[in-house]
């Protein structure tokens, strides 16, 4: 009987600590429940209205749908329903509708990345570049394609990558070839061996005597 007892209080702790685990998690399933309990009580007895409380509910009902059209219905019409609330006293005016992309806007974006696409790989992107010079003088047009340009050469080759940030973070490196070369002194030989790499690609060396012998030694340390 005494064991008995001790096995009753254990299955009731556990049941409540069980419980208290799942509200606080409040998970999908529970929540759900929550909400198809209130909505039944909402029914079987519903809260009596008050006229006097400032909240309303705008219905699209049928009435509005034979008389407007079919949903969804053009931004003009939601402005224009915008424009009468606000006439009348409204304050705040909350949304229960998801608004979509319009079709043809999303076509378009669509078009437009499939057109950038294409121009990228034909001839090299030598029709590609001219346009993005010209993007890059719009403002956040040239924060997303440092970005975007940032993100892919690190997924490319980390080790540029992180050379050209720490190359980038050097006070003066990118116009004083004293700076420069101090910095090239910082990375680590795989990020230096990168860095020569790409610049060597992208163009003609150095214009003097002098800065040629520094980027050569700065390559036989990078071996």
């Amino acid at each position: 009987m005494f064991r008995a007892h001790y096995f009753y209080a254990a299955l009731v702790v556990a049941i409540l600590a069980g419980a208290t685990v799942i509200r606080s998690a409040d998970p999908f399933f529970l929540a759900a429940l929550r909400l198809i309990a209130f909505d039944s009580y909402q029914r079987l007895d519903p809260t009596p209205y008050h006229p006097e409380l400032p909240v309303r509910v705008v219905d699209i009902d049928e009435e509005s749908l034979s008389r407007i059209g079919q949903w969804p219905w053009p931004r003009t019409t939601i402005a224009d329903l915008l424009t009468k609330l606000r006439d009348q006293g409204a304050a705040v005016v909350a949304f229960d509708i998801l608004f979509l992309i319009p079709v043809f806007i999303l076509a378009g974006i669509l078009l437009l990345f499939g057109a950038i696409v294409l121009l990228g790989r034909w001839k090299g992107g030598k029709y590609l570049k001219p346009i993005l010079i010209q993007l890059q003088k719009v403002p956040f047009m040239n924060r997303w394609l440092q970005k975007a340009s940032r993100a892919a050469l690190e997924k490319q080759n980390p080790e540029l990558a992180s050379a050209v940030a720490k190359i980038e973070r050097s006070s003066g490196a990118m116009n004083d070839p004293l700076a420069a070369q101090r910095a090239l002194s910082k990375l680590t030989a795989a990020e230096r061996r990168a860095y020569l790499e790409a610049a060597g690609e992208q163009g003609p060396g150095p214009s003097n005597r002098a800065e040629r012998r520094r980027l050569e030694r700065a390559r036989k340390r990078s071996r």
